[in-house]
C-alpha cells in the first residue's frame, strides 16, 4: 500500500519544532490573574543538566546552544491555566492546561501554530502575585501537547482560534506548576529576557 504524507522522516523532527515570536492579537496588556504575554519553549530545547531547580522553584532555565525560548502575546484575559490532580490507584499526579485564544490570523501565525499542534513544549507564565511566585512553569517535567485545537470564522469576540496546551494521560506532572524566581524581581525578569 501506498502512504501519502506532505512530510518525509526526517522532517518530522523539526515539523513539531516552534521558532517565532508571536502577536497573536493586534494590540492588548494585560491586568488580569495572568498576563497576556508567555514565553514557550520547545521541550527538547531545553538543557535540563544546566538548570538550575532548588526543590519547587526554578532559578535557571538554560537552552541548548542555538536555542530559545518565544514569547507569545495577545488580548487581556486571552490566556487561561489551570492544573487538576490526578488521584489514581496506583500514582497521584498533576494535569497541567493551559489555554490559548488566537486572535490573528496570518500566514506566520498558521505556520507557527501547525507546528505547535505536532510539538511538546513548557510554557512559562507571569501572574500578578508576589514576586517570588509571579513566573510559573508548566510542563517542567514531561511537557504540554496540543489535546484540543478550535477554529472559528464567527466567534463574537474576534477569536479565530483557540488551542488547549495539556499533560499527557501517560506522561503527566509530579508537582504543582514550579515557580521560576531568580533571586530578586530584577533578577527574574533579566532570567527572563535572557530566554528570548
Amino acid at each position: 500500500s501506498r502512504l501519502l504524507t506532505r512530510k518525509t522522516i526526517s522532517d518530522m523532527t523539526t515539523c513539531g519544532t516552534i521558532s517565532k515570536n508571536l502577536t497573536l492579537a493586534e494590540c492588548g496588556n494585560s491586568v488580569a490573574g495572568i498576563e497576556a504575554s508567555f514565553v514557550l519553549m520547545n521541550f527538547d530545547d531545553i538543557d535540563r543538566s544546566e538548570s538550575t531547580e532548588t526543590g519547587d522553584v526554578l532559578s535557571d532555565i538554560t537552552m541548548k546552544d542555538g536555542k530559545h525560548g518565544y514569547r507569545y502575546e495577545s488580548h487581556n484575559n486571552s490566556f487561561e491555566s489551570s492544573v487538576a490532580f490526578n488521584n489514581g490507584t496506583y500514582s497521584k499526579a498533576f494535569t497541567h492546561q493551559v489555554i490559548i485564544r488566537v486572535f490573528s490570523k496570518t500566514q506566520e501565525v498558521k505556520d507557527q501554530l501547525n507546528a505547535l499542534a505536532q510539538g511538546r513544549v513548557v510554557v512559562k507564565n507571569k501572574t500578578n502575585r508576589n514576586p517570588e511566585a509571579k513566573y510559573e512553569v508548566y510542563g517542567w517535567e514531561n511537557g504540554l501537547e496540543v489535546s484540543d485545537f478550535q477554529a472559528t470564522s464567527t466567534d463574537a469576540d474576534g477569536g479565530v482560534y483557540t488551542i488547549t496546551l495539556a499533560s499527557r494521560d501517560d506522561s503527566r506532572e509530579g508537582m504543582l506548576p514550579v515557580s521560576f524566581y531568580a533571586g530578586s524581581e530584577a533578577q527574574t525578569e533579566a532570567a527572563v529576557e535572557a530566554l528570548l
